[in-house]
């Protein structure tokens, strides 16, 4: 966890999005060139963008740091994360939350600002991906694989695609809706119905994962994840700026309803 000022707080996503727009400052990095960067598939795309603009490979993968190690393994990652926290590099197969701070500080020492201001040069280049994770904890397995099945059914519908989702002032256009289905560019292995996902026009995303239906009871994840460019947003508070998306989340999982739960176990 990287914090500033005034415990300024910095998400995984934007960590990973800021170390992999500096990694110059890195003399590893100088040395050993970037080969690519990756994130699991529920954490916030804001490393995504900073693929795009440097021209390095990128890969999503399914949620399980042995993925990473896979690509670290065929030389085709340098930089990795997840939203729980997790940040890793290729010189140690394995997360490492000592090299995120020492790097974190090579960064701040080269560009000489602080964490808050390096972030706020970040979102003015890239935008923002404002990101929060709803849990629902011990709910009845049976309720969550009906719910989850109907999404599912609901989402993937060629028709689906294109609908618009309001909520007040706020819309959103579905670009694609699946269950994600990842298959290893190194080994060929497949992860199938590893989360369902809807994706936006804007580069917004909703995912919903179901883990844990043993007889303990499951848990239900929900990642809401706004992206947003215009610049009056971008110092806004996370919670309010996401409201529509995570009501409209809400509405279109039915959560409620199918877990008799009014508000969620853990909010992150």
């Amino acid at each position: 966890m990287i914090l500033g000022k005034n415990a300024f707080f910095v998400t995984p996503s934007d960590s990973l999005a800021v170390l992999g727009s500096h990694l110059r400052h890195i003399p590893y990095f100088r040395i050993e060139g970037v080969k690519g960067f990756a994130r699991s598939m529920p954490t916030a795309g804001a490393i995504d963008r900073v693929a795009n603009a440097v021209g390095v490979d990128f890969y999503e993968v399914p949620t399980g740091w042995k993925y990473f190690g896979s690509l670290m393994d065929a030389s085709r990652l340098s930089l990795c994360g997840e939203e729980s926290f997790g940040t890793g590099s290729d010189h140690i197969r394995e997360k490492d939350g000592i090299w995120a701070a020492l790097a974190w500080l090579q960064i701040i020492a080269c560009e000489k600002k602080s964490v808050e201001e390096l972030l706020i040069s970040h979102w003015k280049r890239f935008g923002r991906n404002f990101f929060t994770r709803y849990d629902y904890e011990n709910c009845n397995a049976d309720d969550c694989a009906r719910m989850m099945h109907k999404l599912e059914q609901t989402v993937t519908s060629p028709a689906y695609v294109g609908t618009q989702l309001s909520h007040k002032n706020k819309s959103y256009v579905v670009k694609l809706a699946d269950n994600f289905h990842y298959e290893d560019p190194v080994d060929g292995s497949i992860a199938a119905r590893q989360g369902i996902r809807l994706l936006f026009e804007d580069g917004s995303r909703i995912i919903v994962r179901l883990s844990g239906t043993g007889s303990s009871g499951a848990t239900v994840r929900i990642y809401i994840d706004s992206y947003e460019k215009d610049e009056n947003l971008l110092l806004g508070d996370a919670q309010v700026v996401l409201s529509p998306l995570i009501n409209i989340a809400l509405d279109v999982t039915e959560i409620k309803i199918h877990t008799g739960r009014e508000a969620p176990t853990v909010i992150t």
